[in-house]
């Protein structure tokens, strides 16, 4: 199938038809920009600048008028420009949410990566902090970055970036995924063993927060504090559990970033912590 002859709308349907994963849920597109498009913008921006700095400007004298219809016309052909370049835009990728999973397709890998949340045993997701200026002040934003989904059996499958609406995803998998995997990890601890999230380790013995670290012993936790970073268009994500000690150093910090079903890591420790007589401060979920 040559999903780049397709419309998105008829590449994703088909998609869901032939790999029996539904109708689409949703659909996000990624359009590429050409150069026309971009350099357009840049010079349009520029002329409407320079008209604006030779309209207010009263040193020109009489060639004033000659300047002021120059930038006019470069005004004007930056326009055209634009609308070529719009009309010239063309898909790059697409990702289309069903009920059974998602699937995503580049046009630089003609076979869409799907996945089934069905098969699904891990979820990742990488987060990014940019700087924010706020008058003089600067702080910071968090934003979710990646999302990625790895099956049961089989590899990694491509992270879905922010482009592409990567927190619908998230929230996708929470409702889907999380019912599943959650449960099991309580299961384990109730059961004696370890809860694993890649390098940590949520057991009743307490908590490994590196592969090479000792875990901290239950009675040396004080207090368990959540922290959370909020999604696109409402709701929010467990972002870090921050650990209070008894013993040095006081804090410790586990970032849910990269962290494979970190995610979920909040409910599996304040299920143990509860059990353990620790406080929990923040939302779990």
């Amino acid at each position: 199938m040559d999903l780049s002859q397709m419309t998105p709308e008829q590449a994703a349907a088909h998609v869901g038809r032939e790999l029996e994963l539904g109708d689409p849920m949703g659909l996000e597109r990624w359009r590429g920009n050409p150069a026309m498009l971009v350099l357009g913008w840049l010079l349009g921006v520029a002329a409407a600048l320079g008209l604006i700095i030779a309209g207010a400007d009263n040193h020109l004298g009489g060639s004033q008028p000659g300047i002021l219809g120059c930038l006019a016309a470069v005004l004007l052909a930056c326009v055209v420009m634009i609308a070529v370049g719009l009309r010239r835009r063309t898909v790059r990728g697409w990702l289309a949410r069903y009920q059974a999973g998602y699937a995503q397709w580049l046009a630089t890998d003609p076979v869409p990566s799907v996945v089934r949340w069905a098969t699904v045993a891990e979820v990742t997701v990488t987060f990014r902090t940019t700087t924010v200026y706020t008058g003089q002040a600067a702080g910071t934003s968090t934003h979710l970055h990646t999302f990625s989904a790895r099956p049961v059996t089989g590899r990694l499958a491509p992270a879905v970036g922010p482009r592409l609406g990567n927190w619908r995803l998230l929230k996708d998998a929470v409702r889907v995924v999380g019912p599943r995997v959650v449960p099991a990890a309580i299961a384990a601890y109730d059961a004696g063993r370890p809860a694993a999230f890649g390098p940590v380790r949520v057991g009743q013995d307490g908590v490994a927060v590196s592969a090479a670290g000792a875990p901290i012993s239950w009675p040396d936790v004080r207090s368990v504090r959540i922290g959370h970073v909020d999604l696109a268009r409402g709701g929010c994500v467990v972002r870090s559990v921050h650990l209070t000690c008894r013993v040095k150093p006081a804090h410790r910090v586990i970032e849910v970033s990269g962290l494979p079903n970190g995610i979920f890591l909040a409910r599996v420790i304040a299920h143990a912590a509860a059990a353990q007589g620790v406080p929990v401060r923040g939302r779990v979920s």
